[in-house]
């Protein structure tokens, strides 16, 4: 068996020696020539916009996975034409977007913290003063988002660059946001 892995670091240097172990052949795609699971297995450098690059990327591959969700989607369909893909587009495409992972989360009835989607800066103060407990905020842009370090039970989504600055601002003191 042959197994693809869009991404080559810690996560795909693990699948890597895992599949070696087992007799799996994996192949990788970066645009990190220094990435760490290039050690383990084939690494084809080249950005995942590169069409080319993932169609070379998908020959002879019997599957294809990724190692973590900020993979652009658009390359995850690309190949997903080519090979199977998983978990598919539609699990990455939910994944890279907060609320709709919230809400596909409460769909199956899975347990997940409190949240509070916030579109404007002036209700992300007011979202977080409502939260007993510390808040962390991820921002709701798909591909390129992040949090605030914390222990958590509440979060606090950000959909607008107006919101993410205001939260840059004012997180220096997390206490306020008790």
């Amino acid at each position: 068996m042959k197994v693809g892995i869009l991404g080559a670091g810690q996560l795909g240097q693990m699948l890597a020696l895992a599949g070696r172990r087992l007799g799996v052949e994996c192949r990788l795609l970066s645009p990190d020539p220094h990435a760490p699971a290039g050690q383990f297995a084939e690494l084809i450098v080249a950005d995942y916009a590169n069409e080319a690059a993932l169609a070379h990327f998908a020959e002879g591959l019997d599957v294809v996975t990724y190692e973590f969700e900020s993979i652009p989607v658009e390359a995850v369909e690309f190949v997903a034409g080519k090979v199977p893909v998983r978990p598919p587009a539609a699990a990455l495409r939910t994944a890279q977007d907060r609320a709709e992972e919230k809400k596909a989360f409460a769909r199956i009835g899975m347990p997940a913290a409190s949240y509070t989607i916030v579109d404007v800066s002036r209700d992300l103060r007011a979202a977080a003063e409502r939260s007993s407990r510390l808040a962390a905020m991820d921002t709701m842009e798909r591909v390129r988002y992040g949090s605030i370090p914390s222990a958590t039970s509440s979060g606090v989504g950000c959909r607008s660059a107006e919101c993410l600055r205001y939260w840059k601002r004012s997180s220096a003191s997390i206490e306020s946001c008790r």
